[in-house]
């Protein structure tokens, strides 16, 4: 890949590189493919590199980073979104005549979560702590933590009544 600007500083380009762990960590809580995040991690490589002169360097370039990270993320699940055959990044053909993944039936037992209680999964599955989500509800971490046993116990019941079906 050739850089956008020549005049980059190269000590940007070597501390992008060093976030590049965390940029993977944040993409594999996203994304079960593992070809797919690959392609969102160059993707947001690219724009934080084409996009470097945009750092405004008050807060930290992991921060910005991730951002970076989180448009791609973003841009693919729009593209998805609009024609679901298509996405952002080129998903190969052989994985569209797949058994559902693992996303496919968090995605698809979502909607069997009570209203009340997606915000608090999404918030985990975003990467909160349980502490940071019982600030926001105004609840001590341990009612969290319960209401998720619960969340947990119900969706152990469903897959297993899932289990079933496939066997019948």
């Amino acid at each position: 890949m050739t850089p956008a600007n020549d005049n980059r500083p190269a000590s940007f380009d070597a501390a992008i590189l060093a976030l590049l762990p965390a940029a993977e960590a944040f993409i594999a809580r996203r994304e079960f493919d593992a070809q797919k995040r690959e392609d969102i991690l160059q993707l947001a490589v690219e724009r934080a590199l084409t996009n470097w002169e945009r750092y405004p360097g008050t807060y930290s370039l992991k921060t910005w980073f991730i951002w970076q990270v989180r448009k791609v993320l973003e841009q693919d699940r729009a593209a998805a979104r609009r024609d679901p055959s298509t996405t952002a990044v080129e998903v190969p053909l052989a994985l569209a005549d797949r058994e559902p993944s693992a996303e496919d039936f968090a995605a698809s037992i979502i909607h069997d979560v009570p209203q009340e209680r997606r915000g608090m999964v999404l918030s985990l599955v975003a990467g909160k702590t349980l502490r940071e989500i019982a600030a926001e509800e105004g609840v001590c971490h341990q009612a969290i933590a319960s209401r998720m046993d619960t969340l947990r116990a119900q969706l152990r019941r469903l897959d297993a009544r899932n289990d079933d079906r496939k066997a019948a």
